[in-house]
């Protein structure tokens, strides 16, 4: 079972929509019994910690109709997890959360991202051959455009590694996320790729596959909070325990983009949005450090 794994506040409507409509066009390069293999788990947090709902000018009657209207737009798929939560307030608590279920590999996907809705069917078919191979601990990302900094070329399209950084920020990612002809799944070899960082190198929402053994094999901290520092902490423990059998995959010639391009927010001047994102991770940090210490090995210092 793939579980697609994506939380948002009501303030991500407009592009959970999108998202959900990229993923049922994709179902069309499904056979029936691949769509078997896919959950999906949607949440949607309308806890007064994140809304300050006394103060909108929609209501959350409003937003809840909106948001269960979209499930239509994941029935094919064989299982459906598609509810609101007061107790998941970000992307972080999703993730540790969906990682308790009995699903052998997790999609985390943000709903900002653009990609071609042929993704999902390359991305289950590089998890059934990449487990034939006999691996079992691995994560597989799409390619990306130029952006950030050269941490992150390892990752980066042939076609976009001379863009300048922070070429993200400027491009058109309806273009640049057309797939080119020899689309094939890669071993990502980025040890000693940069000083001080750690081997492994993928971001949790880019539509970022990971195996269930893995996840295991690098457990969360208890109590983790909302937001911040997932991916980094399973790319420190990955390094930290520095076991050959974890690997990293990429699905060459397929690349996803952030959307900085046209998006759309209907609720912007409605809600009354409270972002904790930079307290939640604060939280985070504490809790990140302490638990990388059970790994008996050096501790990041710069994440």
């Amino acid at each position: 079972m793939i579980e697609i794994v994506i939380w948002v506040s009501p303030a991500d409507l407009d592009d959970l929509e999108k998202t959900l409509t990229r993923l049922n066009l994709g179902k069309d390069y499904l056979s029936e019994k691949d769509k078997s293999l896919i959950k999906f788990n949607v949440k949607m947090c309308i806890s007064d910690e994140i809304i300050n709902w006394k103060e909108t000018l929609i209501s959350k009657e409003e937003c809840i109709e909106r948001f269960l209207n979209l499930k239509k737009l994941c029935k094919w798929a064989s299982n459906l997890d598609f509810v609101t939560t007061t107790t998941i307030c970000g992307c972080t608590s999703m993730r540790n959360d969906s990682s308790k279920s009995n699903s052998e590999y997790y999609i985390w996907l943000d709903t900002d991202i653009v990609y071609d809705p042929i993704l999902l069917p390359y991305m289950l078919q590089s998890a059934k051959l990449i487990k034939q191979q006999g691996y079992s601990k691995f994560v597989i990302t799409p390619e990306l455009v130029r952006q950030w900094d050269a941490t992150w070329d390892c990752l980066v399209n042939d076609k976009f590694i001379t863009k300048p950084i922070g070429y993200q920020a400027i491009n058109n990612p309806y273009i640049d996320t057309t797939i080119s002809e020899d689309i094939d799944t890669e071993l990502v070899e980025v040890r000693n790729n940069v000083s001080g960082q750690p081997y492994m190198k993928f971001a949790g929402g880019w539509f970022t596959l990971i195996s269930k053994e893995l996840l295991t094999s690098t457990p969360f901290p208890e109590n983790y909070g909302h937001y911040g520092l997932d991916d980094t902490f399973i790319m420190w423990a990955c390094h930290l325990l520095n076991d050959n059998s974890i690997k990293q995959f990429k699905i060459k010639n397929i690349v996803v983009c952030e959307n900085y391009f046209d998006r759309i927010f209907s609720y912007k001047d409605k809600l009354k949005f409270i972002d904790r994102r930079e307290e939640y991770k604060k939280y985070n940090e504490d809790l990140f450090v302490k638990e990388l210490k059970k790994y008996e090995k050096r501790i990041p210092t710069n994440y």
